[in-house]
């Protein structure tokens, strides 16, 4: 899968993202990065391909909640963030069409939003005996253990591409 994370590739990711975004650990704003864009993003494929790059700690803030609990937040460095678009676009690729047509969670043109209207329209046209309302704040399982990190990271049976390299992958819980 890596052949799919190229210059154009990462190119496009940086030009993807919120300009305004907050900055993370490296405090390397999207309009600092944009000045020497070309050669950033041949930095940043080349450690890719060549297997040195690391994604940087998350900055972790906390944002206070309407209840007066307060929410952590990881903001991440701008070339983590280039990486994790570039990377969502080659998993989106080969995955979309393995979703069933009630998944709604991270997927292009869907939303929470979307997710209770077609809830609305299933408990009003047809009799429902219960309903479970699940939050997952508190859960304790380790990234390592989720579902889903299995099978986007492992080869998948029916793929003919390889699994994405290792430090791709610790982008994913870094922070």
């Amino acid at each position: 899968m890596l052949h799919h994370i190229n210059f154009d590739c990462l190119y496009a990711a940086f030009f993807n993202l919120k300009k305004t975004a907050a900055v993370g650990v490296d405090e390397v704003t999207w309009h600092e990065y944009e000045q020497d864009v070309e050669a950033n993003i041949v930095d940043l494929h080349e450690r890719i391909h060549q297997g040195t790059y690391r994604a940087k700690p998350s900055l972790r803030i906390h944002i206070l909640k309407p209840d007066g609990r307060l929410r952590p937040l990881g903001i991440a460095s701008l070339e983590d963030k280039i990486v994790q678009k570039a990377v969502v676009w080659v998993l989106q690729s080969i995955y979309e069409q393995d979703f069933v047509g009630f998944s709604y969670g991270f997927r292009p043109s869907r939303s929470q939003h979307n997710a209770l209207d077609a809830l609305t329209v299933a408990i009003t046209g047809k009799k429902v005996n219960w309903i479970l309302d699940a939050d997952i704040e508190g859960l304790s399982i380790p990234p390592e253990r989720w579902s889903c990190r299995r099978t986007c990271f492992r080869q998948s049976s029916g793929s003919s591409h390889p699994p994405l390299p290792a430090a791709l992958t610790r982008s994913t819980t870094s922070g």
